[in-house]
């Protein structure tokens, strides 16, 4: 794998913070800020061909942090390789479920019978998260809100 100097990453984010302020902008802007993090994602995605799974799993976090519809690809082929390690492949089921597309919800039910129980159980919670990404509740498992409306 080619090493991307931290130099380069660092110039990533950055791009990645304008970006983010200019999605507060112009449709046209919008449309700049889609493709900074298209490419953004493209070059973040290349983690997944490193050695080391702990990276593997951080590199599918940290595309769960950004949320984008530019990742749901990297992701689906990382959870589809049956002979990753299980902890990345949770790690994609679950970034999949914060971004919450149908698409997604799609891929995640693929999962639902896998022989990895860290990846069957993971692909459970994802699709709640994904319920809740896509619902008006304030709070993510709002026991309080639960407890209250059994009760009273």
């Amino acid at each position: 794998m080619k090493i991307i100097h931290y130099s380069n990453v660092i110039v990533l984010c950055l791009l990645y913070e304008i970006s983010v302020l200019m999605k507060l902008c112009s449709p046209f802007v919008k449309v700049i800020y889609f493709l900074i993090t298209s490419i953004i994602i493209k070059y973040i995605s290349l983690g997944f061909q490193a050695s080391s799974a702990l990276f593997r799993h951080e590199i599918a976090f940290v595309l769960g942090q950004l949320q984008s519809i530019c990742s749901i690809p990297a992701l689906h082929q990382q959870l589809s390789k049956l002979d990753e390690n299980y902890m990345v492949r949770h790690e994609c089921a679950e970034t999949l479920g914060s971004i919450g597309t149908d698409e997604c919800r799609h891929i995640l039910e693929t999962y639902l019978n896998d022989k990895e129980r860290v990846v069957r159980e993971s692909c459970e919670v994802a699709l709640d998260i994904s319920d809740y990404v896509n619902s008006t509740d304030f709070q993510y498992c709002n026991g309080l809100k639960l407890v209250e409306s059994e009760c009273c």
